[in-house]
């Protein structure tokens, strides 16, 4: 399985788990015969993913033929990464400015055998030490594609399992190998395998991946809607600029798309203004605890302005618009005094996944940084508490 991950091995890996008593090998076996509209299935399915998971089994609903094909850094806690899903994930990507390096750190500290694409999207100029380097590649032996995509985490990647490398063309520059050669000799010095296939990409200032448009969701979202399995959906991969587990990942993470283990489905959404909350409260600011994180909001009016703006926009759930509407009234009323954000996290995940879908909305980078580091702190904790300046 990890030296040719098959769906047609699926079966026989399935039944090799389950001969041992595993019930991983029931989920496998379930989801490769979804059966969406059955609610017989989606119980059977319930109980093997408790059998499995025990109080861990609502996050099954990342989990396709008993792996993560795509875990997406952000809208899910990084405790997730500790439990017995952190063993069982092909593909993690993690995108943004401080969270990278703990996220990689985590990913680091335990083997990640399934691992096969690790994609980093990072804007500081902080690097990952070399030690925390070397047990990221320790932890990953069966890693084969490395994407890299803003500031280099680090110079040189020195892991002779991965044979794709995929790049920004202005993080080239920064890497060790590069010294204005041929683009196939400019990673020598980052120590990877001399028979790597690179791939140079231009990704938008300050996003995590490339570009999607509409014609691109209206394209995979007609192929949703005629085949709702991931399995069929594999087919259609050749016609996006992303492997299909992490395109869906991401727009999963934005709010379009719904994923419940194999099953896929078109989220309902809309485009619409929301209400008028007046001119909101002096430009005041406050301070968001919790999780052994802080975050600071300079201007509270900013603040909301951008989500509520950023809201009607983009076109979001309505659990999304609600949660947003709830926020902003409390702080236009600077009433706020404790959070409980699992909702409010969704949201902002959904809104800085959208931003980072288009190549528009470049300005106001302290305010869309503040917003994530509120969403991942929200995201791993499970309250915090608001001191108003």
């Amino acid at each position: 399985m990890q030296q040719a991950f098959d769906f047609d091995d699926l079966e026989v890996y399935a039944d090799h788990l389950q001969a041992e008593g595993d019930p991983r090998g029931e989920l496998v076996s379930l989801d490769l015969q979804p059966q969406p509209t059955d609610r017989a299935w989606w119980i059977h399915r319930r109980k093997a993913a408790e059998a499995w998971l025990g109080s861990a089994h609502p996050f099954a609903k990342l989990v396709q033929h008993g792996f993560i094909h795509e875990l997406r850094d952000g809208a899910t806690p990084r405790a997730l990464l500790d439990g017995p899903l952190g063993d069982v994930v092909r593909g993690y990507t993690t995108w943004g400015h401080a969270r990278v390096l703990d996220s990689i750190r985590q990913l680091a500290a335990r083997p990640r055998p399934w691992l096969v694409r690790l994609a980093i999207a990072y804007w500081s100029k902080r690097r990952l030490s070399n030690a925390d380097r070397d047990a990221l590649i320790a932890a990953t032996p069966n890693l084969e594609e490395l994407v890299l995509v803003g500031d280099p985490l680090f110079a040189a990647f020195p892991h002779s399992n991965v044979r794709k490398l995929v790049i920004e063309d202005r993080t080239l520059p920064q890497v060790a190998g590069f010294r204005g050669l041929p683009t196939r000799r400019a990673v020598d010095g980052m120590g990877l395998h001399p028979d790597v296939a690179v791939t140079v990409v231009q990704v938008p200032t300050g996003r995590a991946g490339p570009l999607l448009t509409r014609d691109m969701f209206s394209e995979l979202q007609a192929a949703v809607q005629a085949t709702p399995d991931v399995r069929s959906l594999a087919a259609h991969a050749a016609r996006f600029p992303e492997p299909m587990p992490a395109l869906l990942a991401r727009y999963a993470a934005s709010g379009l798309l719904e994923l419940e283990g194999p099953v896929v489905r078109v989220a309902q959404v809309n485009q619409r203004n929301g209400p008028w909350l007046g001119l909101g409260p002096p430009a005041r600011s406050f301070v968001v605890e919790g999780g052994g994180q802080r975050v600071a909001i300079r201007a509270a009016r900013n603040h909301i302005e951008l989500l509520t703006a950023r809201r009607d926009q983009y076109h979001v759930t309505e659990a999304a618009r609600d949660a947003i509407a709830a926020y902003a009234r409390q702080v236009y009323a600077t009433s706020l005094r404790t959070l409980i954000g699992t909702a409010l996290a969704t949201a902002m995940w959904n809104l800085l996944e959208l931003r980072g879908m288009t190549g528009d909305d470049l300005g106001n980078v302290t305010g869309w940084a503040e917003i994530e580091q509120l969403a991942t702190l929200l995201v791993n904790a499970s309250s915090a508490t608001v001191t108003w300046d």
